[in-house]
């Protein structure tokens, strides 16, 4: 029987059960109806009433600055009503705020409209420029003038004369100094030349005294001009410089060589640049891009690491390793007999200018020496080395911000401006020019956007100059973000793989060619590749190729094609000419980092250790061991419906790990034969390294080596200095 005290126990304990059953139930409840309608700040209208989902998120779509496609394609799923239970939740997990931690994993099994491309043979997720982990760490610079001084020198154009003339700003000179009464002013001229090698330098002509509205030779193609005190030689009141793109005389080609309308084409580049990322850091040129006549690829993929052979690829049609046979791109000589689609534009009729706003790392030095001829008729990087050499530096995002009293990229876009005003505006000729920009993108990710205002500017300039009347202008980058905070992002893979690219064609060019036009804006969700970017500079020198079979591709990748032409919807990176490395069709699934995950990293540095020994760069460099694991992968197999299978015994992984004695990140796409333990064709490029270099392979000069280098202390003369 029990007792009073027992009884008392019974009932306290029955009491406290029921007391936490209550609360565990009210809590759950609780969290159900708050998660069932998480507000997002600014969701409400003005008259205080709770939006809908859609609605909320088309608001938060404007508050994020997306483009107005963007959020126009939300505004379109708040009018649909049909939409299925499934896609709902889809859309709410996809577009939250706080996303889910097994998207950080990137592994992610999403509907159809979630795919920048989706089809069997290629599935490539959809990747928001505006997630909550980006906006995180998103850090937005301002754009710094070089001087705040007015210009005292500045340079006109004579249409009348076909000259440049130079021209002395007295009116400034009392904002300057009011205490100087007179200047002596002068300028000289940079040009190029060769020394005992063959190597191209710059050299300084001596001063030539200017006076203003002075003209200046028609064969001066750069100059740097000054003003000093004239009671005071050793003062210098103001230095300046100017790229001249000066045209020879001669007869406009329209009336000596009648032939049917052929477009100029001008490709601006900017170095560094993923499509999600040009959104994210340049909304204003995003918005301007989505103008009447510009196509964007969403599907373009890189093919290749890093800007020279993604570049060789665009402007030569082949990989450097696939140069190699034609004009040794990879050793140490000149580039010069490569097949750069320049070349072709010129025999074709065309003026033809190149220009970057860089030295030391030029897109086309890579391995080797660079040019040893100027490679276009116009050739900016005598006069930048010039002022490199003469002129105040100013460094900023890792490179020369600033030149003298201007910012470095304002010469190239100052260069460009010249070509085209002088050839397409002015002389109705055809112009092909290439455009190339590294300062405010490669080595800071959000440098862009201090650029956007200006850049945005330098578009309506040319606009004004009605070059968009004439010219096909693509804008397009090399690759994504390769190393730091963007890489890490749950969609840093497609950060790195997706770089932007954005074509414009005139009017004159849509009505002519419509259908060149429609298969553009057909492509726009379809697999490209640079391979494809060069067919259509092919295609826009033949522009008679209404079919494919017209335009015979090239022999490094036989399956591609123009963009001209309609791409294959079922089209895989075999077939555009991709490797497994920098696919990004296919979606990976996390892996357990187990026994099997560590042997097969183990392999993967073994490789790269074999591959330094038969390179010999082991004498120069530390051997690579393995420190820790941070995440492995599984491809799955599009062809088997999203399950998890294997090619045979052979599964793709792509792992990210970290090696010593000297911390290396890395990420590698090995393939696997799971039951002999080895890997399969092994590529060394398909290793990439995900932390800076900083000083760690000096030692050595090779682009590929240099990314698995830890320089031991002996340096190698013949690869540095070169």
């Amino acid at each position: 029987m029990l007792t009073r005290r027992s009884i008392f126990k019974i009932k306290s304990f029955t009491i406290l059960l029921l007391t936490v059953f209550s609360i565990f139930i009210w809590n759950n409840v609780w969290n159900a109806k708050n998660n069932a309608d998480v507000p997002i700040p600014g969701a409400e209208d003005q008259a205080g009433e709770t939006l809908s989902r859609s609605e909320r998120l088309y608001q938060m779509a404007k508050q994020k600055h997306f483009k107005y496609r963007e959020y126009n394609t939300l505004k379109k799923e708040q009018e649909q009503t049909n939409t299925s239970e499934t896609t709902e939740e889809y859309e709410t997990s996809a577009m939250d705020i706080g996303l889910p931690e097994s998207r950080k994993t990137k592994v992610t099994v999403q509907p159809a409209n979630r795919y920048f491309v989706y089809s069997q043979k290629c599935k490539m997720p959809y990747a928001d420029p505006f997630s909550n982990e980006a906006l995180a760490i998103y850090n937005p610079a301002k754009l710094r003038t070089c001087t705040n001084e007015s210009d005292l020198i500045t340079l006109s154009f004579d249409l009348k004369l076909q000259t440049y003339k130079m021209h002395v700003n007295t009116e400034v000179l009392v904002e300057l100094d009011p205490n100087i009464t007179g200047l002596a002013c002068s300028y000289q001229e940079v040009r190029s030349g060769k020394d005992a090698t063959g190597k191209l330098f710059s050299v300084l002509l001596p001063p030539v005294d200017m006076t203003d509205n002075m003209a200046l030779d028609r064969n001066i193609s750069g100059i740097i001009a000054e003003c000093r005190d004239e009671k005071n030689a050793s003062r210098i009141v103001q230095r300046d410089a100017f790229p001249l793109v000066q045209v020879t005389p001669q007869t406009s080609r329209t009336e000596s060589h009648p032939l049917p309308r052929q477009p100029s084409v001008i490709i601006l580049g900017l170095d560094t640049m993923s499509r999600m990322n040009f959104k994210r850091t340049m909304p204003k040129t995003a918005e301007y891009v989505q103008q009447l006549g510009w196509f964007e690829m969403e599907g373009y993929n890189k093919v290749a690491d890093n800007t020279f052979p993604n570049l060789c690829v665009v402007m030569a049609g082949g990989s450097p390793t696939e140069l190699e046979k034609i004009c040794a791109v990879t050793s140490n000589v000149h580039i010069d007999l490569c097949p750069w689609i320049w070349r072709d534009f010129k025999t074709a009729g065309y003026s033809t200018a190149y220009g970057e706003d860089v030295l030391q790392y030029g897109v086309f030095i890579g391995p080797g020496v660079g040019f040893g001829k100027l490679p276009t008729d116009f050739y900016l990087r005598p006069l930048l080395r010039g002022l490199t050499e003469s002129m105040r530096i100013f460094r900023r995002f890792g490179y020369n911000y600033c030149l003298g009293r201007r910012i470095t990229i304002s010469y190239l876009y100052d260069f460009c401006m010249q070509f085209t005003q002088r050839l397409i505006e002015e002389l109705d000729q055809p112009a092909f020019g290439f455009f190339w920009s590294c300062t405010f993108t490669h080595d800071y990710h959000y440098g862009a956007s201090s650029l956007d205002g200006l850049f945005v500017d330098y578009l309506k300039t040319l606009e004004k100059h009605k070059i968009f009347e004439k010219a096909i202008v693509i804008l397009f980058s090399d690759h994504g973000a390769r190393l730091g905070d963007l890489v890490d992002l749950p969609d840093g893979v497609l950060e790195e793989r997706l770089p932007m690219l954005h074509i414009y064609l005139p009017p004159w060019f849509r009505k002519t060619y419509p259908s060149y036009a429609q298969s553009l804006q057909l492509n726009r969700n379809r697999l490209s590749s640079p391979y494809d970017l060069h067919n259509t500079l092919r295609h826009i020198l033949q522009l008679n190729a209404t079919k494919p079979e017209d335009l015979p591709p090239p022999a490094n990748c036989p399956t591609s094609q123009s963009l001209f032409h309609p791409l294959p919807q079922e089209r895989s990176c075999v077939d555009a000419c991709i490797g497994d490395h920098w696919c990004t069709c296919n979606e990976f699934i996390s892996v357990k980092l187990n026994g099997e995950v560590y042997n097969i990293v183990k392999l993967t540095l073994y490789y790269i250790n074999h591959w330094m020994v038969v390179e010999n760069f082991n004498r120069y460099c530390d051997r690579l061991m393995l420190a820790d694991m941070d995440h492995a992968e599984r491809k799955l197999l599009n062809e088997d419906n999203g399950q998890e299978s294997m090619y045979g015994n052979i599964m793709i992984y792509r792992l990210r790990f970290r090696t010593f004695p000297q911390e290396g990140r890395f990420e590698a796409t090995v393939r696997y034969h799971s039951k002999r333990q080895i890997l399969v064709d092994f590529d060394i490029e398909d290793v990439s390294r995900l932390n800076r270099y900083h000083n760690d392979s000096l030692c050595i000069k090779d682009k590929i080596a240099k990314k698995f280098c830890f320089c031991n202390g002996i340096v190698d003369p013949k690869w540095i200095n070169q």
